[in-house]
């Protein structure tokens, strides 16, 4: 617990924010810059915004991204996509990740692609996180991504947290499945495995304008208020 929380809170809020403050007196400074590296995806999921596309961010351009960010104190990079797991990315960006050790780096993944040579490369670095990006329970998340994509994100979420590698995830809800999605048996098995930051997002559909309207404040606080139950029933 001691090595997550320096890393997602120490490093990557408080040193960043810090950071931030002394060189932005006079300009706005974002808190993170978010990179995607490729478009290029092996899955193909309906509330995806991004067409799958092969290419892949130019290390040149990588470089001079992190380089001037950190000369004006953001410290927080978000790779993106496409995929950002996908062998060729990952062997492009780990010399920036291992060159700039005082920034923090995040992969938001859809979990599918974690293998051996992932784990070896970022296991024992406190400056990377990978957030799985899950749809809720197996039922859902393969009827969008397609069948078993929740189990083998399940088994390389596992792998990554028996090596210690910081891990989050992220729920994108949909207004007619969000109660599904965020079902009290869900948000305990993840808890369970000792995932202690879980990221909620809804989506806003041409046919639903639940966000906009009187009635969508249960949609637009159900992550909130999964977590809070969980946290309540844990602290009882």
């Amino acid at each position: 617990l001691l090595p997550f929380l320096y890393t997602q809170i120490i490093r990557g809020r408080v040193v960043n924010a810090l950071s931030r403050q002394i060189r932005g007196k006079t300009m706005f400074i974002p808190k993170q810059i978010i990179i995607e590296p490729t478009y290029e995806c092996n899955l193909e999921c309906p509330m995806c915004y991004v067409e799958s596309k092969p290419g892949l961010i130019k290390l040149e351009l990588l470089e001079k991204i992190v380089k001037e960010g950190r000369s004006i104190g953001i410290n927080r990079y978000v790779f993106m996509g496409g995929e950002p797991t996908m062998n060729h990315v990952i062997t492009m960006v780990k010399p920036v990740i291992e060159q700039y050790k005082n920034c923090f780096f995040t992969f938001c993944t859809n979990g599918t692609l974690i293998d051996d040579t992932i784990i070896e490369n970022f296991k024992g670095k406190r400056n990377v996180s990978f957030v799985f990006s899950i749809d809720g329970p197996e039922k859902i998340t393969d009827q969008l991504r397609g069948k078993g994509t929740f189990q083998k994100a399940m088994d390389n979420l596992d792998r990554l947290i028996a090596h210690n590698i910081n891990i989050a995830v992220s729920i994108t809800t949909l207004p007619e499945k969000w109660q599904e999605q965020l079902s009290s048996e869900f948000i305990q098995h993840v808890y369970d495995k000792g995932i202690f930051v879980i990221y909620t997002h809804f989506m806003v559909t041409k046919e639903s304008h639940l966000p906009y309207s009187p009635t969508s404040l249960p949609y637009m606080l159900s992550g909130r208020l999964a977590l809070a139950n969980i946290w309540i029933k844990d602290d009882d």
